[in-house]
This record gives structure tokens, sequence and C-alpha cells, in this order.
């Protein structure tokens, strides 16, 4: 008796030390972000074809989300996302060119969606607007008709002289995006549903814009090469034309 209580209180001692391990390594609280000079080194040796000169910026998103936007020797401006994880930070992802993106720094909350970029000095954008579209449909399903109006918001961004910058969904968006997706919900409910959006009738998009007010879609280069290191949930933002816009 005394030997199979000794196996319980070792079994059950083991159990809590591992639990407290696991938390310790998943959970442990980020330390101070490398400087310039680290950011760089670790970049060019994960990955050498950014041949990263200048740190331009180190933007915390949240404690353990941080956007660095670079340029580098050949004068290209790049992006790259760091992450807290497994008790250091990890470059998640780099990108030798920065055209605007959604960083989805958790998928399942639209609330953490953040547009992050890096232009070029070239295209002379003095500021963007990022739009959230849904187009119009119509559809007739057994005799009942379904009518879905357009939807288009807008969020003007100034760069301010900057050629990188991040603007987080306002609550607006947050609160259409929530509502659309519990819409296509209530339409398909299965486990399995993850939009965000799969169903094409939703997306975001962007325009840039001069000092003039002028649609300058410049002459910065977006020839883009790329390296992953953690699975950094990132998505391109469709350029619009004009007549894609009302």
């Amino acid at each position: 008796m005394k030997k199979k209580r000794l196996l319980i209180l070792i079994g059950v001692s083991v159990s809590v030390l591992f639990g407290f391990f696991i938390y310790w390594f998943v959970y442990s609280i980020p330390t101070s972000f490398p400087n310039h000079e680290q950011l760089t080194k670790e970049m060019n040796l994960s990955f050498p074809e950014a041949k990263v000169e200048v740190i331009q910026d180190t933007i915390h998103l949240d404690e353990k989300h941080v956007f660095v936007p670079f340029i580098s020797t050949e004068n290209q401006y790049g992006v790259s996302y760091w992450v807290w994880q497994n008790r250091k930070w990890n470059v998640g992802s780099i990108s030798t060119t920065g055209e605007p993106h959604i960083w989805k720094i958790d998928e399942t909350d639209s609330s953490t969606f953040h547009f992050v970029w890096n232009m070029q000095n070239e295209d002379q954008v003095h500021h963007i607007k990022f739009f959230l579209i849904r187009g119009r449909s119509f559809s007739v399903t057994d005799g009942v008709e379904d009518y879905s109006p357009r939807i288009q918001l807008e969020n003007n961004v100034a760069l301010n002289n900057k050629s990188y910058g991040v603007s987080q969904l306002s609550k607006e968006w947050v609160s259409v995006i929530d509502s659309h997706e519990e819409f296509l919900l209530s339409k398909q409910p299965n486990i399995f549903f993850n939009s965000y959006f799969s169903n094409p009738s939703m997306h975001f998009g962007w325009v840039p814009y001069n000092e003039k007010n002028e649609v300058s879609f410049g002459n910065g280069s977006y020839n883009s090469s790329g390296y992953t290191n953690i699975d950094v949930n990132t998505e391109f933002v469709m350029l619009l034309d004009q007549m894609e816009i009302e």
C-alpha cells in the first residue's frame, strides 16, 4: 500500500513539474527586444538575400509580435515579422518588398488584424486609402429571394513622410467583419467553418495617393523574395483600380 502511495505521489509530482515546465517554456514573459545591430545580424544570417543595411523602426503590435521595416544595401524597402516563441525572439518572416499586407496575429480574432507596409521612396506616396469591400449579391433559393447590399468602408492613412507604417483595424471594421462571419456561419453551420475571407464577397484593398490626392502607383519595384521560419499569418492586400471604388 505504501509503495502504491509512493508511486502515486511520484506520478503527481512529475505531472506538476512537467506542467510547470510547459507553462514556463510556452507562456514565458518576453525579454527585451533585440537592438538594431542584433536584428540586422540575425536577418542577414537567416536570409542573406535580404541584404539588410538599415533597420528603420521596431513597432510592437503587442508584447509578442513586432513589425520591423528595413532598407537593404540595394535600396530595397523590406519588412520582417518577429514573434516571441519558445522563450526567444524569432524572425518569423522576411520579405524584400513592403507592399501592404494584413498581419493576422490571431486568425480567429479580427481585432488583432493590422495593415503593415514599407513603400519604396520612388513611389512618392503621400497617403494610402485602405478599403473593406463586400460586393452586392442577389440569389433565389427555393423561391426565396436574398439580396445583400454593397459595403464599402474606407480608412485614409497619412504616411507622414515615412515609408513604413502599421494600422490596426478599427472597431467599426471589426464589427462589420464579425457580423459578416456570423451571417456566413448561420448559412453553413459546421465546425470546419473558417472564413476571414475564404468567401470572395468580402475583401481588403488599398489605393496609394500623392500629395495632390491623385492615384500614384509609382515606379517602385515589387519583385519580392522572402523567407519564412515560423508560420506568420499574413495576407496580400489587393491593389484596387479606381473603377472598383464607389
